[in-house]
């Protein structure tokens, strides 16, 4: 029998019927040639099979479309100079704006100088009648006393 009547990939794929598979299997044992070959077979089936399977691309793209240049903010960030100097340009541009529009203006500065003026003012007079008050009620206090010492002291002469 020669070795050209076997077919080593039915074999191996497993296509091949149960006759053909016990008649490659003893040939391949006793074959050389068959079962080297055999064997290339299987190694080049399992390269084969550890590939991942990808779609085919559907157009051919080059280097030099369009689809591939930056986008003119993506060249932007990429140099960090620039970076740099929009950063800085952006807070010289927010001090300036806080400084022209910002609630705290010299008017309003004033508003709240005049207004803590008045509640202090305020608070002052308020603790000045209740010092007022109380020296008054004190005074009552000690005027009592001294009248009942002074008609004790009168009475004991």
């Amino acid at each position: 029998m020669s070795c050209s009547t076997y077919v080593l990939k039915a074999y191996l794929f497993g296509e091949a019927t149960e006759e053909e598979r016990r008649c490659v299997a003893g040939h391949a044992a006793s074959c050389a040639a068959c079962s080297e070959e055999l064997e290339r077979l299987r190694t080049t089936h399992a390269a084969l099979m550890s590939v991942p399977e990808e779609e085919i691309p559907r157009r051919i793209a080059f280097v030099s479309d369009k689809v591939f240049e930056p986008r003119w903010w993506q060249r932007f960030f990429q140099s960090g100079s620039r970076v740099g100097f929009a950063s800085a340009a952006m807070l010289s541009l927010a001090i300036l704006a806080h400084g022209y529009i910002g609630p705290s203006g010299p008017e309003s500065v004033e508003q709240a100088v005049q207004k803590a003026v008045a509640e202090a003012e305020q608070r002052l007079e308020a603790r000045r009648q209740t010092d007022l008050l109380a020296v008054q009620e004190t005074y009552e206090v000690l005027a009592k006393r001294l009248n009942i010492y002074m008609t004790a002291y009168r009475g004991s002469l």
